[in-house]
């Protein structure tokens, strides 16, 4: 069977080359041979492959007896070609195209991108055929200028700008280095290229953060610490302590986060325990103290009536919580006061008073007699409460009157006695001498 066709395609090759012969103007093909017997399916009669009428035996027919245009010399269908712009089975790509190097080859073979294959590929930003440096396109394919923020050729410095005067002038030559430029330098603690506050570095170069104990930008305040709770939060924010907040401020006893009673921490952040001598919650009583026999229990209960118990029960003025007099209430639970008429503790007497100047003063000690103090003691005879003479007690606490015997205010004379006709009449003027 294989030397047949062999034999077959021999002699279509020859009436092939006739038809091109000296004198011939047709541009197609006449097969006239006989096909082997084998082939079945193929007419035995003559067509004229290339004529562009499809004719009985051909499977197409464009009109030429070119192969590689999906219609082959002999009229049979070709399969896709590698740059007819269609990917077909077995191509990897097709760009319409037969050219290497742009990424599709000749023979349709994705080609392997790469920097210097003078194609930009995704990622590159120039591609000059070359892995080069200092020539516009460095050997990464990053375009190469001044202000880019890479150092690069001849480029002393790159901050990332084209500005002059902050350390990298702006066609990338070092300036005097100072705050501002862009580079941190001893005493410096940081340097963004800038003097502007509030960037997170201070016009000084110092990093401005919370807790470096310097009161910087939009902070409240800073303490040097990030710790809360001591009036100055993590944030820098001035922390105003409140009952209820979570946090023991001064003058709290407790603060459970809640302004709840009940529950161990009263609505005034103090601790609510029997004992503390403040009546809290489901207490009957509270005495200040955890002991029973006082009229309230160790439980804050209350007990049976009695003086001592704590409690102020009829006929009580007061109720101290003990039987211990001199404490302000007494033994049998009456108010321990200067004044009440009773004699107690230290008091030296009572006379029912606080009235000073009455011989118990008002404090309820012995006053020292004295004349002027408005009492008649023991040797005066009168005391108007003053010191004053003429008035009728002198100075000395002294009846004042004509016939004692003593000269005073306004008298001419005082012989003792008020009889007249003796040279001293009876109320103390001289009397004229009479003589015989």
């Amino acid at each position: 069977m294989r030397s047949t066709r062999f034999l077959w395609l021999s002699l279509s090759l020859i009436g092939l080359a006739a038809s091109f012969g000296p004198g011939c103007g047709r541009s197609s093909v006449s097969l006239d041979t006989p096909r082997p017997s084998g082939d079945a399916g193929m007419d035995s009669g003559r067509t004229d492959c290339g004529n562009g009428v499809v004719e009985a035996g051909e499977m197409c027919d464009d009109g030429n007896v070119l192969d590689g245009d999906g219609c082959s010399s002999s009229c049979r269908l070709e399969g896709g070609r590698c740059g007819d712009g269609t990917l077909d089975p077995g191509e990897e790509c097709d760009d319409g195209n037969r050219v290497d190097g742009d990424g599709c080859s000749g023979f349709c073979r994705l080609e392997a991108s790469g920097c210097g294959n003078g194609r930009v590929d995704p990622e590159e930003e120039c591609d000059d055929g070359n892995s080069i440096a200092c020539d516009g396109c460095d050997s990464s394919c990053n375009i190469e200028s001044c202000g880019n923020g890479r150092l690069e050729c001849m480029e002393a410095c790159d901050d990332g700008n084209r500005r002059d005067g902050d350390g990298c002038s702006a066609d990338c030559a070092l300036e005097s280095r100072t705050c501002g430029d862009g580079v941190v330098q001893d005493g410096e603690q940081c340097d963004d290229g800038n003097r502007d506050p509030c960037d997170g570095c201070s016009p000084s170069c110092t990093a401005e953060r919370c807790s470096n104990g310097i009161l910087d930008c939009l902070e409240e305040c800073d303490d040097g610490n990030l710790a809360p709770g001591d009036g100055c939060d993590s944030m820098c924010r001035q922390e105003v302590a409140s009952c209820g907040d979570g946090r023991l401020d001064p003058g709290e006893g407790c603060d459970d986060g809640n302004r709840t009673p009940c529950d161990g921490c009263s609505a005034s952040c103090r601790p609510e325990v029997c004992g503390n001598g403040i009546l809290d919650c489901r207490e009957g009583c509270d005495d200040g103290n955890r002991v029973d026999g006082d009229g309230c229990s160790s439980t804050c209960r209350t007990e049976s009536r009695t003086c001592g118990n704590g409690l102020v029960e009829a006929p009580e003025q007061c109720d101290d919580g003990n039987t211990v007099s001199c404490d302000g209430c007494s033994r049998s639970c009456t108010f321990e006061r200067c004044g009440n008429g009773i004699r107690e503790c230290a008091e030296q007497c009572d006379d029912g008073n606080t009235t000073s100047g009455d011989g118990c003063s008002g404090m309820c000690m012995f006053e020292v007699p004295m004349c002027g103090d408005g009492r008649v003691d023991p040797g005066e005879g009168c005391d108007d409460g003053n010191t004053l003479s003429c008035d009728g007690c002198s100075a000395g606490c002294r009846p004042e009157a004509c016939g004692d015997g003593i000269l005073e205010c306004a008298e001419e004379c005082d012989d003792g006695n008020r009889v007249r006709g003796d040279g001293c009449s009876d109320d103390c003027t001289i009397e004229p001498m009479a003589f015989c």
